[in-house]
């Protein structure tokens, strides 16, 4: 089965765009006997809300679900892959001692995501990639296709995670180019700053920060100013700094 696994770091590395990377993904998920495959970009530093970005065949309808209900501040496999490069199991959740955990995974279930592994890969920029293979049944860690998953998993997923990051950065930069101003505005966003403590900050007008944003979102083609956080770090136009008494991006500094 391992002859595969070559190819399959060939292909993913020789991808041109999100389609043909969920494709392959989706061919790992059934090589692996799984009825799901989910990679999801998670930037969890100093920023004050979470942004995170999927691509996979999860159902739609319990990735907008969980999106509503903000569960990924309940998580605990976000929580997990957060702070351990160490794969983790769905099954001990199913009866955790916390009922609001217990709850999430028996709604998750619903949706037919059952049993599941996941492995958290985490990078200096502050992103974490989570890995998260699920199928319609239980999955315990002693199962052979939990063993055999994390083979293929642990190897596989950096590749995933730099091919999405380079497809997204080559998509992001045909279409804008931010000032230094914008800059300064979109970073404050991502710090949970409102446009009247963003005008505190930088010295200028409250109507002024609202046209930069609004430069910004359609300059980044999306709907609003988290959309507009969520894909700059997604093609790395920001980052945290992991040094808290610093901050830069893209060459400026505070």
């Amino acid at each position: 089965m391992l002859d595969w696994l070559p190819v399959t770091i060939l292909e993913i590395q020789s991808c041109k765009d999100i389609s043909q990377l969920k494709a392959i993904m989706i061919k790992i998920q059934k090589k692996l006997k799984y009825d799901f495959i989910l990679y999801s970009i998670q930037s969890s530093s100093s920023f004050k809300e979470s942004s995170i970005n999927y691509l996979g065949n999860f159902p739609q309808k319990w990735i907008e679900r969980y999106e509503e209900q903000d569960y990924s501040s309940i998580d605990p496999i976000v929580k997990h892959c957060i702070s351990s490069n160490t794969p983790i199991c769905w099954y001990d959740f199913y009866s955790h001692k916390d009922t609001m955990i217990t709850n999430f995974f028996n709604e998750a279930s619903k949706f037919g995501l059952l049993g599941g592994v996941s492995i958290g890969f985490r990078i200096n920029s502050g992103e974490v990639g989570i890995l998260s293979l699920s199928k319609k049944e239980v999955l315990r860690e002693e199962d052979s296709s939990y063993c055999s998953a994390l083979m293929y998993m642990s190897s596989l997923q950096p590749y995933i995670h730099n091919a999405l990051k380079k497809i997204s950065s080559k998509q992001g930069d045909k279409n804008f180019s931010l000032t230094k101003r914008e800059l300064e505005c979109l970073t404050w966003i991502a710090e949970g700053k409102t446009s009247g403590e963003i005008s505190t900050i930088l010295k200028i007008s409250e109507s002024t920060v609202i046209f930069h944003i609004k430069n910004i979102i359609d300059k980044l083609e999306v709907s609003n100013r988290t959309q507009a956080t969520s894909k700059a770090i997604l093609i790395g136009l920001i980052y945290p700094n992991s040094n808290e008494n610093s901050r830069s991006y893209l060459g400026f500094k505070e």
